[in-house]
């Protein structure tokens, strides 16, 4: 006869046949440990799927639900987040909240790898996924505002009624996106928590500094080209929960192969990720972000030996 026993953490099983192997997956109908590929749940025989918003935080596979025919909407039955496929229903038609969270949760800001978007219930007040006590779920129809006004939200997100599948794949940031953005007429931003202006000419993008430990609110200028760069290692953080598996992306989109260009038209890594840090003005994103941060730079630079963080990055010309 063969026994499960529980380990710590919870979701982690061990069995007395082979005491070496453990479970790290549970059925998410009757949190019974299977394997992290399976279909079909041995126990309680349900079809199973993995939900891009809690697969990693539940560790679960999530029970197989249909998806609506009309609005391409599928309800998580663990996590009770509903998706709503790109390109099928506008988000002014679709009624609910969304997690605010950019980059501390799989949920934040909408944005999923699956070319989905993620709409918590009408009544959340707190993302039931990552359950940040202060970056609370806003409005799902404020999102289209909030980016509109946003320098670094419009250069990462781009315009959502032109999101279509294969969007979230897409890592490139232009200059034309962080030039369209519009006066703002709020501080600092609710999503990304940055205070970033454009300049008069529209060449530079201004932004408040702020040294570790102080709010000092120094301003400093940035090409719009390297800035662009900046907004992409954003983009990065925010779409790609692992940091492993970000640096790659990084490293993929970042490469130049010669790495002989004028260092007037370059920033260095480890500057543009000084510069997305340190713009970060609200306290609990700043806090976040500095977490993801260290973690995806030092996977960097095992990836890259010898230059590591002083890998010099052009900028970018406004050419996809």
């Amino acid at each position: 006869m063969n026994f499960l026993f529980r380990r710590e953490p919870r979701h982690v099983f061990m069995t007395t046949q082979d005491p070496s192997y453990i479970y790290t997956v549970l059925c998410g109908r009757c949190d019974y440990p299977i394997e992290a590929d399976d279909e079909v749940c041995p126990r309680c025989q349900s079809r199973l799927e993995d939900c891009p918003v809690c697969r990693e935080i539940k560790h679960t596979r999530a029970p197989w639900t249909e998806p609506c025919p009309t609005t391409g909407r599928k309800t998580c039955p663990v996590c009770d987040t509903r998706r709503y496929a790109f390109g099928i229903q506008p988000l002014s038609e679709v009624e609910g909240m969304f997690c605010t969270n950019l980059y501390g949760c799989p949920a934040g800001g909408l944005l999923l790898k699956t070319d989905e978007f993620a709409v918590l219930r009408e009544d959340a007040s707190t993302c039931p996924v990552c359950r940040h006590p202060e970056l609370k779920p806003l409005n799902l129809r404020t999102f289209v505002y909030l980016i509109s006004q946003c320098v670094f939200c419009n250069a990462v997100f781009g315009s959502p009624p032109s999101w279509r599948p294969g969007w979230a794949n897409q890592w490139d940031v232009t200059v034309d996106q962080v030039k369209s953005t519009p006066p703002r007429d709020y501080s600092p931003c609710p999503l990304c928590g940055r205070e970033d202006t454009l300049d008069r000419d529209a060449r530079e993008v201004e932004m408040l500094i702020d040294k570790p430990g102080e709010l000092t609110g120094v301003k400093e200028g940035l090409l719009t080209d390297l800035y662009a760069r900046v907004a992409e290692l954003g983009k990065i953080l925010i779409l790609e929960n692992d940091d492993r598996s970000a640096a790659r992306k990084m490293f993929k989109t970042w490469f130049n192969e010669l790495n002989l260009l004028s260092h007037d038209s370059t920033i260095t890594v480890e500057r543009a990720g000084d510069h997305l840090l340190q713009g970060t003005r609200r306290p609990e994103v700043h806090k976040i972000l500095r977490l993801r941060l260290d973690s995806l730079l030092k996977s960097w630079k095992e990836q890259v030996p010898g230059q590591g963080l002083n890998y010099r990055v052009s900028g970018r010309n406004g050419k996809r």
